[in-house]
């Protein structure tokens, strides 16, 4: 069975509170989660592989989303 990331479980945990009005909260998951993709891309030295990770990993793109925090993380929009 594949290992479960941090982004993935908070991902999945912001879920309940967006299906259950608690929209706040469910934010404050998102942006935690976006965080912490932001923070596994910037453990990664080559460039190269950095891009790689934030355009080709669908979850973390979906993540991120092209969003503002998106965009501080380095996540290439074309």
């Amino acid at each position: 069975m594949p290992a479960l990331r941090t982004g993935e479980v908070l991902r999945h945990a912001a879920a309940v509170p967006q299906a259950t009005d608690g929209a706040a909260e469910a934010e404050e998951l998102v942006q935690e989660t976006r965080e912490v993709v932001a923070r596994n891309a910037d453990l990664i030295r080559s460039s190269a592989d950095r891009d790689r990770f934030l355009r080709d990993v669908s979850l973390d793109r979906g993540i991120l989303g092209g969003g503002q925090a998106g965009r501080q993380a380095g996540v290439p929009t074309g």
